[in-house]
């Protein structure tokens, strides 16, 4: 079947967006509407991540939005019933395939999310890429009705333009990861990028020299030696794979190892960058190993979120002093110090003063 020429412009503005992924909104925008659709975006079937890593069409954000607040309380029945009722070889889905005219009017799905943000009608394009099932779903108003088997014929013809597409998208954003751990090699700093399971994927030589040192990896998973600091590790990770965590960056962790040195762990979500979609890379762990040193007080208020009082016991605590020295040269008393250092311990993620000295050390010292 012959593309119109609005297909083709959408399918060009796709390419480039898969080299320029700012431009993924407007250029989905073109390909839903040469479709018959209203809006569009792209899905795996991963209800926990797809909707926080794909892009969508610019006219489809209400309808995300709506999505994502409610979908757990309102299943979106095209996520399973898509893969199970698609005929054989088909590359295409039509709601009425699939859907029945009871759970249009009575299902959560419809009455919540689709009704409300006027989308109640859909149809799937699949395709494949590198052995996992995609979809482009398509949506439109309730005033333009059902997509027929002759639109959706159509819509069909762009699945081997899809597939190609997103395959260079996957393969602009690995090279990408690659390039920022060479980077990071180049001024050996030590560097893990993680899949979004947690799964180690690649690290760089000084990443690979630190292992044995408070950290192993363990059939593809980072580890911390000792079982504290896993649980931490474990935390940290687990954190900033959640959607929400992939808006910011966590405070880092101390895995303690010989010499009384240790190992500062940061976790930077690659998926905060408008660059990653489609990103296998997830998360990248920089390690910076570390020896005893004098922090400055307002890194550690910037940096922990310390009152200007815990900074200020922190750094006599990391210098040496013990718990009563400390107060007597701060002029508080021993009670309100330990108060404090609860606190400190809390804020830093670290249970004794050595681990507190090797942790702030990390301010003062480079990779």
């Amino acid at each position: 079947m012959t593309l119109s020429d609005e297909t083709e412009r959408a399918i060009e503005a796709c390419y480039d967006a898969a080299l320029q992924p700012e431009r993924w909104p407007a250029a989905l925008q073109l390909l839903g509407e040469s479709l018959g659709a209203d809006s569009c975006t792209f899905s795996t079937g991963d209800r926990l991540c797809d909707p926080f890593r794909m892009p969508r069409s610019e006219a489809h954000e209400a309808f995300a939005e709506r999505w994502i607040a409610f979908e757990a309380h309102a299943p979106d029945p095209h996520l399973t019933k898509a893969h199970t009722f698609r005929p054989s070889g088909a590359a295409f889905i039509l709601e009425q395939d699939v859907i029945t005219d009871e759970e249009r009017a009575t299902g959560a799905y419809y009455t919540q999310i689709a009704i409300p943000a006027d989308r109640p009608w859909w149809a799937g394009v699949g395709f494949e890429v590198a052995d996992t099932k995609w979809c482009l779903p398509l949506y439109r108003s309730a005033a333009r009705g059902p997509f027929t088997s002759a639109e959706a014929a159509y819509a069909a013809t762009v699945a081997r333009h899809l597939a190609r597409v997103v395959s260079l998208a996957l393969q602009v954003h690995e090279a990408g990861v690659s390039a920022t751990l060479e980077v990071l090699e180049s001024l050996r700093y030590p560097a893990v990028v993680l899949d979004r399971a947690g799964v180690v994927t690649s690290l760089n030589d000084a990443a690979r020299g630190l292992l044995g040192r408070g950290l192993t990896i363990h059939r593809g998973r980072m580890l911390a030696l000792d079982h504290a600091s896993n649980t931490r590790l474990q935390g940290l990770i687990s954190c900033a794979l959640t959607p929400t965590g992939a808006a910011a960056t966590g405070r880092p962790i101390l895995i303690p190892c010989e010499d009384n040195a240790g190992i500062i762990v940061t976790a930077t979500p690659l998926t905060a960058h408008a660059a990653n979609y489609f990103a296998t890379g997830r998360l990248l762990l920089t390690l910076k190993l570390t020896t005893p040193a004098s922090p400055d007080p307002t890194e550690l208020k910037a940096l922990f979120g310390l009152t200007t009082a815990e900074a200020r016991l922190a750094e006599r605590m990391s210098s040496g002093c013990d718990l009563g020295t400390a107060a007597g040269i701060i002029g508080i008393g021993r009670e309100t110090a330990r108060t404090q250092l609860r606190s400190v311990f809390a804020k830093t993620g670290v249970r004794r003063q050595a681990e507190l000295t090797a942790l702030l050390a990390a301010l003062q010292h480079g990779p």
